[in-house]
């Protein structure tokens, strides 16, 4: 039965590819037919013989096609009592109109919806027929009830532009500039990763032009002043050589603006190094997002310090996703103020969490694990824990009958055991089961 059936299946691809070639065969011969048609026309056009179009055309049709041999192509024959006549810009403007001939052909031929013909003309010797003699192929469609005629060098001028709207920009990597540059030298040797920096749009071309001496060293001293270490220089680089476009003065501005809100050397440092793009800030812009954070959270100075130093991407994020995200967890989980100003000082990275993770995770902390808010409180890392660590794990526990996060009764298990720590650790200490006991119940979920 198997054979029969991969028989039937190799019989209808044959048939198949059968079908198409005969199709591509009968196409092929409605274009060869078509490009006579053109060549014989144009000629007539331009020798204005014969009583009508219609007439001549149908005359030089029969004749070139009853004296054709299966070796000839009919666009390799010379029409019989009508010569070639080599065509001139003004012969070209007082043609036939090509409306009239392109109605012509339609009604012959049902060509009415071809829009391109491209014609390979070969002779029966396997070379090319076409002559200097000979009359370039066309190309005619309608629009809008006008028609509009395109020659060869039209169709390259039209390719041309359409080409030139897709330039594509030169690509290349630095590193083969090295030994030619003292700048791009002297920050490979600082641990510069030339292929992160790259990235940043328009990195490239700047630094390559920079001088070392006077526009790249000054500020390699001023970042250390402020305390980035020399093995985090070249990845502050890397991240961030914008910095080479921003004036010192400004830069050390921002510096001291920190040291105004009474932020220790060691926090400013600490902020420069890892929010890369806070240096590039304006003050008030900073300053603005420390407001809102102390305002709308009830910190008090040593609190927005803490926060910030803790976090310093907190500073540089949009304030616009933070305001979103603050009122999500507010008004949509039901966390109050003073619950928020817990979650904020704790871990303040979960008000940089999607907020429509942390929707799916409360909902399954909170309505199926049936996890109060005090206790959420208490631990809000588990909210950028993975949703199937939590949910597998639980669902284990309550295989084992250990799923209890009470703290007031035994065997309490609490947010931080269940979701932090191996499958080993977790079935040793929590759930009080071998490894494989989990895998094999993994494997049945």
């Amino acid at each position: 039965m198997a054979f029969v059936s991969a028989a039937r299946v190799a019989l209808h691809n044959v048939l198949h590819l059968h079908g198409q070639v005969r199709l591509l065969r009968l196409t092929y011969r409605k274009v060869r037919l078509h490009g006579v048609c053109i060549s014989h026309v144009r000629c007539l056009a331009s020798t204005k013989k014969g009583p009508s179009i219609g007439n001549s055309l149908h005359d030089a049709m029969t004749c070139n096609l009853d004296k054709m041999t299966p070796d000839q192509s009919p666009t390799s024959m010379e029409p019989s009592g009508i010569s070639h006549v080599e065509e001139t810009e003004a012969d070209s403007t007082n043609s036939m109109p090509s409306a009239d001939v392109s109605h012509a052909l339609n009604r012959r031929f049902g060509m009415e919806n071809l829009d391109h013909l491209h014609q390979e003309q070969t002779s029966s010797d396997g070379t090319d027929s076409d002559s200097d003699d000979e009359i370039k192929s066309s190309w005619t469609f309608e629009e809008e009830n006008k028609s509009v005629e395109l020659s060869n060098a039209d169709l390259d001028r039209t390719n041309l532009k359409q080409i030139s709207q897709h330039v594509v920009e030169p690509q290349y990597h630095l590193a083969a500039y090295v030994s030619e540059s003292e700048t791009l030298s002297q920050l490979v040797r600082l641990g510069v990763d030339l292929t992160q920096l790259q990235r940043v749009k328009g990195a490239a071309d700047m630094i390559i032009k920079l001088d070392f001496e006077t526009q790249v060293k000054p500020y390699l001293l001023f970042l250390h002043d402020i305390g980035v270490t020399d093995s985090h220089l070249g990845n502050y680089i890397s991240k961030n050589p914008k910095i080479f476009n921003e004036d010192l003065e400004d830069l050390r501005v921002r510096i001291n603006y920190l040291e105004s809100k009474k932020f220790s050397k060691e926090s400013i440092a600490r902020i420069v190094s890892k929010a890369y793009v806070f240096l590039l800030m304006p003050v008030k812009t900073v300053d603005a997002k420390l407001g809102y954070l102390q305002q709308e959270y009830r910190l008090t100075g040593n609190e927005v310090r803490a926060v910030i130093t803790r976090l310093p991407k907190l500073a540089t994020w949009n304030l616009q996703k933070l305001k979103d995200n603050r009122f999500y967890i507010k008004e949509f989980l039901g966390f109050s103020d003073a619950e928020l100003k817990q979650m904020l000082v704790k871990y303040p990275k979960l008000f940089l969490t999607n907020k429509h993770d942390l929707g799916r995770k409360f909902d399954y902390l909170y309505n199926t694990m049936e996890m109060s808010h005090n206790t959420l409180v208490e631990w809000p890392q588990v909210f950028r824990c993975r949703l199937h660590i939590i949910k597998q794990r639980h669902q284990f526990l309550l295989s084992v009958d250990r799923a209890q996060y009470d703290p007031t009764k035994e065997n309490y298990v609490s947010l931080h055991a269940l979701v932090t720590g191996y499958d080993l650790a977790f079935c040793e200490n929590v759930a009080k089961a071998s490894v494989i006991q989990y895998n094999n119940f993994l494997k049945s979920i």
